[in-house]
């Protein structure tokens, strides 16, 4: 990660921490700024992280995702914050009262609940690589993110994801799974013939209509040793996108 990149992030997760501080106090309208500024700052580190460039001078989130691959929440999500941020810096003209006095505690939770899930997204979109993807793959990609992204990211916490099959090659049609490779040591304590059934119930993903994942689920040792011969993994490495490694194991072909 860049340096710069680390920097917005650390921002960012300092004005969350000050939104979430200002609940406590009541001071409402404060929440509701800094959860705007956090979701700003963390799509501005990420527009670093994935341009090299300084991020423009904008407060709209809206613009600020259309310009970074992100998986952020809704429009709808990100125009209310922006709505908040915007409405309670000054007063308009011809206002009676001071705009604090229009937010209360419901609204500042509203604010939280969205700034937390759009930052959890980002989170997601600096280690998946949707750079590379075909247009189609990328849609679904995040379409499984939407979904059941953070339950993955909870009970199986992934040493790497690798999408493969039609969709890696840009060519799915209406018949076409979502093949995703998911190494994990969570998958230790589970006999392989459960795996591709726990997965599915655990994460919820057989209850959404029109995705279609069918997940390959192995050890990272298992799939070190797979890459070694002419199998599915070593397969879906040579043709895949690798969407997500945080240890390294799908660079490790050579020591394997």
């Amino acid at each position: 990660m860049r340096p710069d990149t680390e920097s917005w992030l650390r921002q960012a997760r300092h004005d969350l921490q000050v939104a979430e501080k200002n609940l406590s106090l009541q001071l409402y309208d404060v929440v509701l700024v800094y959860c705007q500024q956090a979701v700003e700052k963390a799509l501005k580190g990420l527009y670093i992280e994935q341009t090299g460039n300084l991020p423009p001078r904008t407060h709209s989130l809206d613009k600020l995702s259309d310009i970074t691959d992100s998986l952020t929440t809704s429009r709808q999500a990100l125009l209310i914050l922006e709505d908040y941020y915007f409405r309670l810096r000054y007063p308009s003209a011809g206002d009676s009262e001071p705009p604090y006095l229009g937010v209360g505690e419901v609204e500042a939770m509203d604010g939280l609940t969205l700034s937390r899930e759009a930052k959890m997204r980002l989170r997601m979109s600096l280690k998946l690589n949707l750079k590379m993807l075909p247009e189609k793959a990328k849609r679904k990609v995040e379409r499984v993110n939407e979904a059941i992204g953070s339950v993955v990211d909870e009970l199986y916490a992934p040493d790497a994801l690798i999408l493969f099959g039609s969709y890696a090659h840009g060519q799915p049609d209406e018949w076409s799974d979502v093949d995703l490779l998911i190494v994990s040591n969570a998958f230790r304590t589970i006999p392989k013939l459960r795996r591709r059934s726990q997965f599915l119930i655990n994460t919820g993903a057989y209850l959404h209509s029109g995705l279609h994942i069918e997940p390959l689920c192995l050890t990272p040792d298992e799939f070190l040793y797979g890459i070694q011969w002419a199998t599915i993994e070593r397969e879906a490495l040579e043709t895949g996108f690798v969407l997500l490694d945080r240890t390294g194991v799908t660079q490790e072909r050579e020591a394997a």
